[in-house]
């Protein structure tokens, strides 16, 4: 059989070697391309893998130190909350539901026939009175605002919370009625009125001074 001869005078046979180069050439080109390509892809992504890798690191780490923080805050409130487990505490049996008074250990607590409660500082003096009165709240109130009955004068008020009941809190200078024990004409403190369990109570403190936190959780941890 004989080769045909083109008009360009190449015969089939070399057209097709040459079609053959030809596309051997551009085919592994085209294969390097894509492979480069691939290549290229697969070092973004193990990049990208490394990043993420990094930021779980670090997620970890910033999880397994925070409840480091958390106790040291709790450390510190505990300790805040806990300066008042040495004191002593008091129950009145003159009521028939009866109370509780805790006060710091280097005082003293006195108890009246009528319930009454008179705590002592370290030498003697009456620094607060517990007691209960006949009048409504509303009305003894109103006593002890009135200076000419001699309990207090230049009254100033507000209202506190004491045994879980709202009572009043007077602030002035106390005048001879005042109080169980001693004349405290012209000491300067404060009167708590509030009623519990149908009783009208009254809580003196004579001189507040440096032991007005004293008082403060008194107050606080006062329990019927």
């Amino acid at each position: 059989m004989e080769e045909t001869t083109s008009k360009s005078g190449m015969s089939t046979g070399m057209i097709i070697g040459i079609a053959v180069i030809v596309a051997i050439f551009f085919g592994g080109g085209a294969y390097a391309y894509v492979n480069n390509k691939a290549a290229k892809e697969r070092k973004d992504l193990n990049a990208q893998i490394t990043e993420l890798q990094s930021q779980v690191s670090v997620a970890k780490t910033a999880t397994t130190t925070t409840p480091s923080a958390s106790t040291n805050t709790t450390t510190a409130t505990n300790s805040t909350t806990d300066d008042t487990a040495n004191w002593k505490s008091f129950k009145s049996t003159k009521f028939s539901f009866g109370y509780t008074l805790y006060y710091p250990p280097t005082f003293s607590v006195t108890e009246g026939l009528d319930g009454g409660l008179v705590v002592k500082s370290e030498d003697g003096y009456p620094l607060f009175d517990l007691f209960s009165v006949q009048q409504r709240q509303s009305d003894y109130v109103n006593l002890v605002k009135d200076s000419s009955n001699g309990i207090m004068s230049s009254v100033k008020q507000s209202s506190i919370t004491i045994a879980g009941v709202t009572g009043v809190k007077l602030e002035g200078t106390f005048g001879k009625n005042a109080g169980i024990e001693n004349d405290h004409s012209g000491v300067g403190g404060t009167s708590i009125i509030f009623t519990k369990n149908k009783y009208t109570f009254v809580f003196n403190a004579y001189d507040n001074g440096d032991r007005s936190q004293d008082f403060n959780k008194m107050i606080e941890k006062l329990s019927f």
